[in-house]
């Protein structure tokens, strides 16, 4: 469809050039126009012991939203004796076959995972002032958390891909790490439970 339509647009500068290289088509036919969002911040992410031992990932439970490598660095954390921290997730243990295994999994484990269910805009924005983002997906057309949580000055753990770095080019408060590798996030939270500079000032 890329190739009959006379001009299309996008929302990044890395969904344009997939385009061009997939579709063969001219970068003049493709516009990039960036969502307008207005996000309005009401106060910051406040770094104390508790935020910096809490992490959030506000996400539907699609099988790419990734959920799964949390889980996998949780365990390896557990293996080592390190529980001092929760995980929230914005989902029901039921929302689907996918994430009621992952549940098992977690309560199996005994691991230090939270299902708060789906919540609104405010709370989420407010979960940005007391929490660390973290966010492991590997598909996306934009990433709007990874922008609220840049904007709020959260520290965030993300997907090493290109719609993520597009978003936190210019932030100091990032470690990227490989969505399909659950030792880069592992050993990103460690940083992190271990109070980290370069990512907590």
């Amino acid at each position: 469809s890329i190739k009959k339509a006379d001009h299309v647009i996008v929302q990044t500068e890395w969904m344009k050039k997939a385009c061009i290289e997939k579709a063969k088509v001219d970068d003049n036919k493709i516009e990039v126009q960036p969502p307008k969002i207005n996000i309005p911040v009401k106060k910051y992410f406040y770094s104390n012991e508790n935020a910096l031992k809490t992490f959030f990932y506000p996400a539907h439970g699609t099988y790419y939203k990734n959920h799964r490598i949390i889980i996998d660095a949780c365990e390896k954390l557990k293996s080592i004796g390190i529980d001092d921290y929760k995980i929230i997730f914005t989902l029901s243990e039921n929302d689907n076959d996918y994430i009621s295994e992952l549940h098992q999994r977690i309560l199996k484990n005994q691991l230090p995972v939270e299902f708060i269910g789906k919540i609104g805009r405010e709370e989420v924005f407010d979960y940005y002032t007391k929490s660390v983002l973290i966010f492991p997906s590997y598909i996306e057309t934009f990433g709007l958390p990874l922008l609220e949580a840049k904007l709020h000055k959260t520290p965030i753990l993300a997907s090493d891909t290109p719609f993520a770095h597009e978003i936190l080019n210019d932030y100091d408060k990032v470690i990227f790490f490989n969505p399909f590798n659950s030792d880069e996030l592992y050993e990103a939270m460690v940083r992190i439970l271990t109070s980290d500079k370069k990512v907590t000032k």
